[in-house]
């Protein structure tokens, strides 16, 4: 697009210099024609010209590449005037028609019928008339916006040279004749300059150089219709103090009523004499004209270029002629700077809040980084919500987004103005502390976040309740980039989450390296799987009243090839995190299964239970199906299998876990709960649901025939055990005081290291036939 439209601004010169020697305006229009397809991807240019005499359009130029099959002639008169109607005089809009299908206007439905798809058409405007149009059409370009630029300079040229032609035909070497070629050539330099003007300002200072040697212009300003519509300000300010910009003036004092409201153009002069008070205050100035023209753009905010200058030898309707150019290229140059700055603020914010977007906020970060002038005066803070998921999940995305948007509004009005608030993605929000001096700490401002976000929040007839997780960082402590420094605040809020939700946590390099391995362990565990790293121990439960063992816990041991044995209770959490757990629960299922039948002749009736993740109670882990399969395929009895399961389970998806439980009862699959009383569940799901048999935590076992606490603990699970016809089993049993009090309190099985301590299958024989202390069997 920049090659192309540097070469565009060279034969925009070439333009010039050519016309200004054409004597006619059959040649003006001819050598346009041929000109347009040298700068635009065009197959067909037809030049047009209204005529009053023959009631219609009459063709003045035409140029067609040997592929056009359009038979289109100079001299052709079009008897309907509806491409003119799509234009006012006030509102000379070029138009694109992409496809070319949607054309029902004369000339350019012919367009469209001889197989083009796409139509540009350009007003050229002399004065404030309309006089004709440049149309183009390709068979295989969609014309865009920079065409509609190209096309619009190539029309306002064409409309300055016809509006000068009789000068040329009669006085060509004439003052007022070398006055057009300096206007054209002004004009041309003024568009090729338009084109790199990067903001409103830039283009109002190009404008106000042009205006100053088009018509010695002393002052040119933007001008903008308030909210409220009685009051104007101006914007921008060329040949005054730009302490000006931003006063506000009254609709009447102003005198801009006319291109503000009535968007229309005006000129008026003898200032002095004006009954506007803003003109007669520029005649005392020294000014005698002032031009003002209506400025349209894509926001639909009321807009004027103004132009004010003293006397000028210049014949009038010249001026009006040279300024109507400058002011249309102006117009097109703002739209396109609009445009441009509306394409970046999108492609900087996020589209739902309004806010900041990751982008964003990494420029304004690394900008803070390189500002920051002493050490812990830059802090972000990385937010994410909790509980969110569920919300979106239960009451659907739109809920989600207002409640998203809420969440960002909240956290707006709490920040100061030098701070930065982004969204970066789904919940996820980060903020950025700039200024912390004289402000609270950083902590206590991420306590009043977590505040301020769990205050419920009103939703039509109900309220809903969320919470935060934020993990914090200090420049220059805990990174010198803003990419190290999101990372490690993106660590310290999932220490928070980790650490159980609605809570922040500070970055230390201790959690830098905890979460290291932790990420070295989730890479391994695929290797772990594949690559047998894993293996099951079994630990007998034993029947308090029998002293034999009726069923196995199968326990699952990682083995890492340089790490040595990595504890359960290390990676299981991160096998529920990275969704592997159903993998090895799979695993574990299968080995399990075939290592037990290795029993079938000495034990034929030993059960197994097997633990599984809280995680896999959702419905998307389709558990009862890959149990019943895993059953089916070893040839296993269903009652032979106890699932070992925390309350947990029972807490996320409520609904969907009552009906698994029921489903895997009727399969014959047992539950037992796993770590009894050391959660917060309401014990009703003990009544609903089918479960067979309640673990007593080992916290509660441990020195419980000494602590009267523990007992009143124990007994009182043993007899909501018995109330509810569940077996009570205690784990962690090491003594055989423990086991004689258990037993006298009326526990059904207990498990634990007096018995045997987890052991590989080619153990398990033996240990089963040596199972209870002579001791204890004599209790």
């Amino acid at each position: 697009m920049q090659k192309r439209s540097s070469a565009a601004l060279t034969k925009f010169g070439q333009l010039v210099e050519r016309i200004s020697d054409l004597d006619t305006t059959a040649e003006i229009y001819a050598c346009i024609a041929d000109f347009v397809p040298t700068v635009l991807p065009a197959e067909h240019v037809t030049i047009t010209h209204f005529s009053p005499e023959q009631r219609g359009i009459v063709v003045q130029a035409v140029y067609a590449n040997p592929s056009s099959q359009l038979d289109i002639c100079v001299g052709q008169v079009f008897s309907t005037r509806k491409t003119y109607d799509s234009f006012t005089d006030s509102v000379a809009v070029p138009i694109i028609y992409n496809p070319a299908e949607n054309l029902e206007r004369d000339i350019n439905k012919l367009l469209h019928e001889a197989d083009f798809i796409s139509v540009l058409v350009v007003p050229i405007v002399t004065g404030r008339e309309i006089i004709g149009t440049v149309n183009i059409a390709s068979q295989s370009h969609e014309y865009t916006r920079q065409d509609r630029f190209t096309l619009e300079q190539t029309a306002a040229i064409l409309a300055i040279a016809v509006s000068y032609v009789d000068v040329f035909q009669s006085r060509k070497e004439s003052a007022r004749h070398r006055l057009y070629a300096e206007h054209l050539e002004y004009l041309n330099e003024l568009s090729e300059e338009l084109l790199r003007a990067p903001s409103t300002q830039a283009a109002l200072n190009l404008a106000a150089d042009c205006a100053t040697k088009l018509v010695g212009a002393k002052r040119v300003s933007f001008c903008a219709l308030d909210d409220d519509p009685n009051f104007v300000t101006i914007e921008a300010l060329v040949g005054l103090s730009t302490d000006r910009i931003g006063t506000r003036l009254t609709l009447e004092a102003s005198g801009l009523e006319q291109s503000l409201v009535e968007r229309t153009y005006f000129h008026a002069t003898d200032l002095l004499h004006s009954p506007i008070k803003a003109h007669r205050s520029l005649g005392e100035a020294g000014n005698n004209h002032v031009w003002s023209y209506p400025i349209f753009s894509q926001d639909k905010t009321k807009r004027c270029f103004n132009i004010t200058a003293p006397d000028t030898d210049l014949h009038i309707e010249d001026a009006i002629s040279a300024l109507d150019t400058l002011a249309r290229l102006l117009n097109s140059t703002l739209e396109r700077i609009t445009a441009q700055q509306e394409m970046t603020r999108q492609a900087k914010s996020d589209p739902l809040t309004g806010l900041c977007n990751r982008k964003a906020f990494h420029e304004r970060l690394d900008l803070a980084i390189r500002n920051s002038v002493s050490e812990n005066c830059t802090c972000i803070l990385y937010l994410d919500l909790d509980l969110f998921k569920n919300v979106n999940d239960t009451m659907g995305h739109i809920v989600g987004d207002q409640v998203l948007k809420d969440v960002a509004n909240r956290i707006s009005d709490y920040l100061t103005s030098n701070d930065t608030l982004a969204r970066i993605g789904g919940d996820e929000f980060m903020i950025l502390l700039t200024q912390l001096k004289n402000r609270p700490s950083v902590e206590s401002i991420a306590e009043d976040l977590i505040r301020i976000i769990g205050t419920p929040i009103p939703l039509d007839s109900q309220e809903i309740t969320i919470g935060a997780s934020i993990g914090i960082c200090h420049y220059p402590n805990h990174g010198s980039t803003s990419a190290e420094l999101i990372k490690n605040a993106d660590i310290a809020m999932y220490k928070a989450k980790d650490s159980g939700r609605n809570q922040f946590y500070v970055f230390t390099e201790a959690l830098a390296h905890e979460l290291s391995y932790r990420l070295l362990l989730q890479k391994d565990l695929v290797a772990a799987i594949e690559e047998g790293q894993f293996s099951l121990v079994y630990q007998p439960q034993i029947d308090i009243h029998s002293l034999k063992a009726d069923c196995l816990e199968v326990l699952l041991r990682w083995e890492h090839p340089t790490l040595g044995w990595i504890r359960p209770d290390i990676f299981i959490p991160i096998a529920e995190h990275c969704g592997l757990i159903g993998q090895i629960t799979d695993w574990v299922l299968k080995k399990a299964f075939e290592e037990i039948k290795t029993l079938e002749q000495t034990h034929p009736q030993m059960r197994l239970a097997i633990n599984v993740s809280a995680v896999e109670f959702s419905p998307q882990h389709n558990l009862l199906d890959r149990l019943q399969l895993a059953v089916n395929q070893a040839g296993i009895d269903p009652h032979r299998l106890e699932i070992e399961l925390t309350e947990t389970a029972f807490l996320k998806h409520a609904d969907h876990a009552e009906k698994l439980a029921r489903q895997l009862a009727e399969f014959g699959i047992s539950i037992a709960i796993d770590d009894f009383g050391t959660g917060y569940a309401s014990l009703s799901y003990l009544v609903q649901l089918p479960i067979n048999c309640i673990k007593v935590d080992k916290s509660f076992v441990d020195d419980v025939e000494h602590d009267l606490k523990k007992q009143a603990i124990i007994k009182g699970i043993i007899a909501i055990s018995q109330g509810l016809d569940l077996i009570c089993l205690a784990e962690g049993a090491e003594t055989v005081e423990q086991l004689n009090w258990l037993k006298a309190a009326g526990c059904d099985s207990a498990q634990g290291y007096l018995f045997s301590k987890p052991v590989s299958l080619g153990e398990l024989p033996d240990v089963l036939t040596t199972l209870i202390p002579t001791e204890a069997q004599a209790a």
